[in-house]
């Protein structure tokens, strides 16, 4: 039985035995460590804060240059450029768009200059029209969202005489903060946008420490970079001044050239580090280490070294399959006496896992057997052959070539390596190839479409995750008597900011039966001895294994008839957590 540790402090523990040594160590140490930082933050913290004061005007300064000669460069193209003044005083639509080509290929050769613009672009309130050359093109829809804004932002200010910026602004678009400068010309407007985080990128080299950073903010306070850093760090930047907290030192300069700040903000600890009387107490910590160490290595080396030694021997022949090791009983401290008597414990337990485990491994075995017998279906390929020999039959060679092709092209998936994820467009291929198939078997008795847009081609899905419920509606939907379609429908859609794989199946059939319906919506197994619907209970089981709770399946009948399966999937396979709008599958 293992012995129990007492929760009072023992001194032969050997939590005790390593504070007091540990105490014995470092304790005048630490007494002469504070006394010297008191001493020497006092000194050195105003010479500290302001050379990172005088580091970050010179980046402010940097940024004000380079916005200015962006801004130069606009109000210059205006007023000497023949093409761009061709655009504007266009009486044509041939004239303006002759203007708008060479005004695109001169500002493409230009916008390589300004490497921090994310692009130029001319607006015509007019003709509701834009031009726009890039130097790193934002997502279409990042693109689009910035269009409409300054669209927008455009036709408030019409009434505004002095329609021009005196200086750069700063726009929350889509989740993201821009700088715009924007310059009014007869019915033209000409301006430049980018993005504030690449403004950071001179000022990402600078070291702050892991609490510390810089970061851009509004005029407001509000910041437009490194959020993380203000919610970490609980600092009101509103105040358009330097400040001194607690723990941090806040650093702001007001941009000239636009209505923003760049604002540092220092850890105390920061500014502390790297000072000579710091080094000095360094180097005396590690003189005096070599005395001290020695003697704790000792020490050390008789309470800890020789009990681990002891049972990394023994873990090295557990190693090397010797499961008959045990570790033998020796006088030494609480802790290690309970980690041998615990060790031996664990390894008689192994030795019972090992025979469950192999067991369980011919069990898994088994159910993978018959899983791959459940895959090839024998009704399906004997249906398949009696339409290809129909077909012979009547001579007609090009629905036996298209037959044929459709089911070497099934196999050919269904026997493909088993892979967790394959993408949208093969699982799609496949099932068209599979409803083709039946389509042949129950012609004008069965139709099918399949919508899904061409963005998601190349988005990863579980295999087969599509063609089971299209399966499950010919099995129970299609029959000779009435008329059926299936229609399979699968979009992106957005939800709390995460993006989700919608699919639709739905059937004109007579839906699910009650007793059916209501075991689905319970999540109850509902294959029987037959193997009916294990198809269903297979793709539920695949889906709660590889999105956990984070994917959903709706079963449910339409009215008046026909049956209806909605999958909500994460395009991102491995997300976990976050404020997702699901309803897990084992709620359903």
């Amino acid at each position: 039985m293992i012995k129990k540790i007492s929760n009072r402090l023992s001194l032969n523990s050997i939590r005790s035995q390593l504070i007091i040594v540990i105490l014995f160590m470092i304790l005048p140490l630490i007494a002469f460590l504070i006394y010297s930082n008191s001493y020497a933050g006092v000194v050195v913290r105003n010479q500290v804060k302001d050379s990172y004061y005088n580091m970050m005007t010179v980046y402010m300064k940097q940024i004000d240059k380079d916005l200015e000669s962006v801004m130069s460069y606009i109000h210059n193209y205006i007023a000497l450029d023949a093409n761009f003044l061709s655009m504007e005083e266009a009486s044509s639509e041939e004239r303006y768009m002759n203007g708008k080509i060479l005004v695109s290929n001169e500002l493409n050769k230009k916008i390589m200059m300004f490497e921090k613009v994310d692009a130029f672009f001319t607006y015509s309130k007019k003709r509701d029209d834009f031009l726009d050359v890039y130097n790193d093109r934002p997502s279409y829809e990042d693109t689009i969202k910035i269009k409409a804004y300054i669209a927008s932002l455009i036709d408030k200010n019409l009434e505004d005489k002095n329609n021009q910026y005196k200086q750069w602004k700063s726009y929350e678009i889509g989740g993201n903060y821009y700088l715009l400068y924007i310059v009014k010309s007869g019915d033209m407007y000409f301006g430049a946008w980018m993005n504030v985080a690449k403004l950071m990128l001179p000022i990402e080299p600078i070291d702050l420490g892991p609490q510390g950073g810089t970061l851009f903010t509004t005029n407001q306070g509000i910041p437009m970079t490194n959020k993380e850093l203000v919610e970490k760090s609980n600092i009101d930047l509103k105040a358009n001044t330097d400040s001194t907290k607690d723990d941090f030192v806040v650093i702001n300069q007001q941009a000239e050239m636009g209505d923003f700040r760049l604002v540092s903000i220092i850890p105390n600890n920061k500014i502390l580090e790297g000072i000579p009387v710091l080094q000095r107490i360094s180097l005396f910590f590690l003189l005096s280490l070599f005395l001290v160490i020695p003697i704790g290595f000792i020490v050390l080396r008789k309470i800890i070294l020789k009990p681990v030694y002891r049972l990394i021997s023994a873990m090295q022949k557990v190693q090397d399959n010797n499961m008959d090791i045990r570790m033998k009983e020796y006088k030494t401290s609480d802790e290690f006496m309970l980690l041998n008597n615990s060790f031996n414990s664990m390894l008689s337990q192994i030795e019972q896992l090992k025979i469950e485990v192999y067991e369980e491994q011919i069990e898994k075995q088994k159910e993978e057997l018959q899983r791959l017998q459940l895959q090839m279906n024998p009704h399906f390929f004997m249906n398949a052959l009696n339409i290809i020999f129909s077909l012979a039959k009547i001579r007609d060679y090009n629905l036996i070539s298209e037959m044929s092709l459709c089911l070497i092209r099934y196999f050919q998936f269904i026997f493909r390596d088993n892979l967790t994820f394959v993408k949208l467009k093969d699982e799609i291929e496949h099932t068209k190839n599979y409803l083709r198939i039946q389509e042949l078997r129950y012609p004008e008795k069965f139709t099918f479409t399949i919508c899904a847009p061409n963005s998601l081609s190349d988005t990863l899905v579980p295999p087969l995750f599509i063609q089971i419920f299209a399966e499950n509606s010919i099995k129970h939907a299609v029959t000779l008597d009435e008329s059926v379609h299936l229609s399979i429908n699968i979009d992106c859609i957005e939800c709390e900011n995460v993006s989700y794989l919608k699919v639709m199946i739905e059937d004109t059939g007579k839906g699910f039966p009650v007793h059916i319906l209501e075991k689905l919506k319970s999540n109850q197994g509902i294959e029987n001895a037959k193997g009916e619907h294990i198809g269903i209970s297979n793709i539920t089981r695949r889906l709660r294994l590889l999105y956990q709770d984070h994917a959903s399946i709706e079963f449910k009948n339409n009215k008046p008839n026909g049956a209806v399966v909605e999958m909500m999937l994460p395009l991102n396979p491995e997300i976990t957590q976050g404020g997702m709008c699901y309803v897990p599958i084992a709620n359903r």
